[in-house]
Protein backbone atom coordinates (compact mmCIF):
# COMPACT_ATOMS: atom_id res chain seq x y z
CA UNK A 1 0.00 0.00 0.00
CA UNK A 2 1.41 3.35 -0.53
CA UNK A 3 0.84 6.33 0.63
CA UNK A 4 1.70 10.05 0.42
CA UNK A 5 0.48 13.44 1.82
CA UNK A 6 1.17 17.00 -0.16
CA UNK A 7 0.44 20.83 1.56
CA UNK A 8 -1.38 22.68 -1.26
CA UNK A 9 0.17 25.81 -1.73
CA UNK A 10 -2.59 27.52 -3.84
CA UNK A 11 -6.50 27.21 -4.08
CA UNK A 12 -6.87 23.80 -2.68
CA UNK A 13 -10.26 23.48 -4.96
CA UNK A 14 -8.64 24.18 -7.61
CA UNK A 15 -5.48 21.43 -6.74
CA UNK A 16 -7.90 18.93 -5.94
CA UNK A 17 -10.18 19.40 -9.25
CA UNK A 18 -6.75 19.39 -11.39
CA UNK A 19 -5.93 16.01 -9.63
CA UNK A 20 -9.38 14.66 -10.38
CA UNK A 21 -8.85 15.31 -14.13
CA UNK A 22 -5.01 13.77 -13.83
CA UNK A 23 -6.87 10.70 -13.15
CA UNK A 24 -9.79 10.74 -15.69
CA UNK A 25 -7.53 12.09 -18.41
CA UNK A 26 -5.48 8.33 -17.57
CA UNK A 27 -8.97 6.32 -17.80
CA UNK A 28 -9.35 5.77 -13.74
CA UNK A 29 -12.83 5.66 -12.83
CA UNK A 30 -13.72 8.02 -10.48
CA UNK A 31 -16.06 7.49 -7.94
CA UNK A 32 -16.75 10.56 -6.09
CA UNK A 33 -16.84 10.47 -2.08
CA UNK A 34 -18.47 14.31 -0.83
CA UNK A 35 -16.72 17.17 -1.46
CA UNK A 36 -13.96 16.31 -0.39
CA UNK A 37 -12.90 12.57 -1.36
CA UNK A 38 -13.08 10.05 -4.36
CA UNK A 39 -11.84 7.00 -4.60
CA UNK A 40 -10.19 5.49 -8.08
CA UNK A 41 -9.99 2.77 -10.42
CA UNK A 42 -7.09 2.48 -12.56
CA UNK A 43 -7.17 0.60 -16.11
CA UNK A 44 -4.17 -1.46 -15.51
CA UNK A 45 -0.42 -0.99 -16.85
CA UNK A 46 0.27 -3.69 -19.92
CA UNK A 47 3.56 -2.42 -20.84
CA UNK A 48 6.64 -0.07 -19.70
CA UNK A 49 5.62 2.41 -22.80
CA UNK A 50 2.47 3.86 -20.83
CA UNK A 51 2.12 5.69 -18.39
CA UNK A 52 3.18 5.25 -14.72
CA UNK A 53 0.39 6.23 -13.38
CA UNK A 54 -1.41 3.48 -14.45
CA UNK A 55 0.68 1.20 -11.94
CA UNK A 56 -2.22 1.86 -9.56
CA UNK A 57 -5.03 -0.34 -9.84
CA UNK A 58 -7.18 1.21 -6.87
CA UNK A 59 -6.73 4.12 -4.71
CA UNK A 60 -8.70 6.90 -2.37
CA UNK A 61 -7.91 10.58 -2.64
CA UNK A 62 -8.81 12.69 0.85
CA UNK A 63 -9.00 16.95 0.56
CA UNK A 64 -8.81 17.94 4.02
CA UNK A 65 -8.18 21.30 4.56
CA UNK A 66 -4.90 22.15 2.52
CA UNK A 67 -4.04 19.03 2.50
CA UNK A 68 -4.63 16.01 -0.10
CA UNK A 69 -3.82 12.41 1.18
CA UNK A 70 -3.39 9.81 -1.18
CA UNK A 71 -3.33 6.10 -0.32
CA UNK A 72 -3.17 3.56 -3.53
CA UNK A 73 -2.78 -0.36 -4.33
CA UNK A 74 -0.17 -0.68 -6.65
CA UNK A 75 -1.65 -3.61 -8.57
CA UNK A 76 -0.67 -2.68 -12.23
CA UNK A 77 2.75 -2.70 -10.85
CA UNK A 78 2.90 -5.60 -9.52
CA UNK A 79 1.52 -7.37 -12.20
CA UNK A 80 3.86 -6.07 -14.16
CA UNK A 81 6.46 -7.04 -12.30
CA UNK A 82 5.71 -10.86 -11.71
CA UNK A 83 5.84 -10.51 -15.62
CA UNK A 84 8.79 -9.49 -15.94
CA UNK A 85 10.04 -12.14 -13.20
CA UNK A 86 8.43 -15.39 -14.36
CA UNK A 87 8.15 -14.99 -18.12
CA UNK A 88 11.99 -14.93 -19.25
CA UNK A 89 12.31 -18.36 -16.71
CA UNK A 90 8.61 -19.94 -18.30
CA UNK A 91 9.74 -18.74 -22.06
CA UNK A 92 13.09 -20.73 -21.33
CA UNK A 93 12.08 -23.78 -19.58
CA UNK A 94 9.15 -23.92 -22.50
CA UNK A 95 11.94 -23.56 -25.76
CA UNK A 96 14.53 -26.25 -23.73
CA UNK A 97 11.62 -28.47 -23.07
CA UNK A 98 10.44 -28.04 -27.36
CA UNK A 99 14.39 -27.99 -28.45
CA UNK A 100 15.14 -31.59 -26.61
CA UNK A 101 11.87 -32.76 -27.75
CA UNK A 102 13.09 -31.86 -31.49
CA UNK A 103 16.56 -32.01 -31.19
CA UNK A 104 17.97 -34.20 -28.54
CA UNK A 105 20.67 -33.72 -26.53
CA UNK A 106 22.41 -31.30 -23.71
CA UNK A 107 23.14 -28.47 -25.92
CA UNK A 108 19.74 -28.48 -27.43
CA UNK A 109 17.87 -28.35 -23.64
CA UNK A 110 21.40 -25.53 -22.95
CA UNK A 111 20.89 -23.42 -25.59
CA UNK A 112 17.74 -21.57 -24.53
CA UNK A 113 18.12 -21.76 -20.81
CA UNK A 114 21.67 -19.95 -21.48
CA UNK A 115 19.56 -17.39 -23.74
CA UNK A 116 17.36 -16.57 -20.45
CA UNK A 117 20.22 -16.45 -17.88
CA UNK A 118 20.81 -12.68 -18.25
CA UNK A 119 17.12 -12.29 -16.96
CA UNK A 120 18.18 -13.83 -13.84
CA UNK A 121 19.93 -10.87 -12.99
CA UNK A 122 18.03 -8.22 -15.05
CA UNK A 123 14.26 -9.15 -13.96
CA UNK A 124 14.81 -7.99 -10.49
CA UNK A 125 16.41 -4.75 -11.67
CA UNK A 126 13.63 -4.08 -14.28
CA UNK A 127 10.91 -4.92 -11.64
CA UNK A 128 12.08 -2.58 -8.58
CA UNK A 129 12.68 -0.20 -11.79
CA UNK A 130 9.04 -0.23 -12.51
CA UNK A 131 8.13 -0.14 -8.46
CA UNK A 132 10.05 2.84 -8.43
CA UNK A 133 8.83 4.33 -11.25
CA UNK A 134 4.73 4.60 -9.99
CA UNK A 135 5.89 5.82 -6.48
CA UNK A 136 7.94 8.42 -8.41
CA UNK A 137 4.80 9.48 -11.18
CA UNK A 138 2.48 9.76 -8.14
CA UNK A 139 4.87 11.55 -6.23
CA UNK A 140 4.97 14.45 -8.91
CA UNK A 141 1.70 14.22 -9.87
CA UNK A 142 0.35 15.48 -6.83
CA UNK A 143 3.53 17.65 -6.49
CA UNK A 144 2.45 19.41 -9.09
CA UNK A 145 -1.03 19.82 -8.10
CA UNK A 146 -0.01 21.40 -4.66
CA UNK A 147 2.17 23.87 -6.83
CA UNK A 148 -1.27 25.15 -8.41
Amino acid sequence: MYKSKVHIKGDPSKAWQTLQQTFINNNFSIKPHGASGFELTGPGLNSTKQNPLLGISKGACRLQGSTIELSAELGGAQFMQRFVLFFPIGLGLILALVFSLTMGGWTAVATPLLAVAPWLVLSPLLSRWIHNRTERAVETALQNVAKN
